[in-house]
């Protein structure tokens, strides 16, 4: 990435390498970074993990809940789609 650019990761928490990614966000070659995902979110340990570490005590770095597939359009999408699977259960299960 150039110098000073801002990384954003709303994918999976393991495509980052947290270290590497530190490191940039402290020598300024990182502008800033926002992510909604980070490896081993759900660690009751997580606290004391140096990338929440590091986001409580600088700005460049905002770690927000990984809720993206919480919104209204996405849990529709996710109902019509779950529907259209039953409908082929059903449709299936006749011709037996």
């Amino acid at each position: 990435m150039k110098p000073g650019a801002v990384f954003v990761n709303t994918s999976r928490g393991g495509v980052v390498d947290e270290d590497a990614l530190l490191a940039a966000l402290a020598s300024g070659r990182l502008a800033a970074a926002g992510l909604d995902v980070i490896c081993h979110e759900r660690d009751p340990e997580r606290s004391i993990r140096p990338l929440l570490r590091y986001a409580a005590a600088h700005p460049n770095l905002i770690i927000t809940p990984h809720v993206g597939g919480l919104t209204f359009e996405a849990q529709a999408k996710a109902f019509r789609h779950f529907v259209q699977l039953l409908k082929q259960a059903w449709r299936d299960l006749e011709k037996t």
